[in-house]
């Protein structure tokens, strides 16, 4: 018994051949282009993130080894804001720092608040740069938060130190002056952290939302 052959229609074929041809390759295509963003966008990310441990570390290194001399880039500027503030004069000694004797009281290396500086910093890159769709605004912010946390350092050190030349020597259930400054300085340094992380979220959102309002009326 012969066995009979059938053929499809050749229009058959034709309707067939996006759905085995055309729409998998554009599927690839889209696949393809969605992975090289994700990549794309993780290089850049470990990129900055990598330039920000590097400046962060410099700084931690740098201030563990520095003296007093090596500090004036942030110890003048905040003897100057408490001088203003608080009418009080200082005499500088490079050993020390700035002294006060009537007080008592020094703006020495622990005063400078490095730290303080690098968690701002870190805080800033992790917190905005990293959400930032535009490659170059995420690039220029590195050097800009960094001059946003050294403006904020000094004027939270000017504050923090004011703090505790009105606190002087004052005690508090049990707790010594020393104590006292510690507990103020912690105080001082999460209160202006939580703040400023606030305010520039709102700011930064605000300036998004304005943005995408223009571009859709543009549009």
């Amino acid at each position: 018994m012969a066995v009979r052959h059938y053929e499809l229609p050749t229009e058959y074929y034709k309707k067939l051949f996006p759905f085995i041809c055309v729409i998998p390759a554009k599927a690839f295509t889209l696949n393809y282009k969605v992975l090289s963003l994700t990549m794309n966008s993780t290089i850049k990310n470990g990129l900055i993130l990598g330039s920000m441990a590097v400046v962060a570390l410099g700084l931690k290194k740098f201030y563990q080894t520095a003296e007093v001399p090596d500090l004036q880039w942030i110890l003048g500027p905040t003897k100057t804001l408490v001088q203003a503030f608080s009418g009080l004069s200082f005499t500088y000694d490079t050993t020390n720092g700035y002294v006060n004797l009537p007080h008592q009281f020094t703006i020495a290396k622990s005063c400078a608040g490095v730290n303080f500086l690098i968690i701002v910093f870190c805080t800033s890159v992790f917190g905005f740069t990293l959400k930032m769709k535009n490659s170059v605004r995420q690039w220029l912010s590195l050097p800009a938060f960094l001059g946003i946390a050294y403006a904020l350092t000094v004027v939270v050190n000017a504050f923090r130190i004011i703090s505790a030349l009105t606190l002087g020597q004052t005690q508090w259930m049990g707790i010594d002056a020393n104590g006292l400054h510690e507990m103020e300085g912690v105080v001082v340094y999460l209160s202006f952290l939580l703040i400023y992380y606030l305010t520039m979220h709102h700011l930064l959102h605000r300036t998004n939302t304005i943005h995408t309002y223009k571009s859709t009326a543009t549009a």
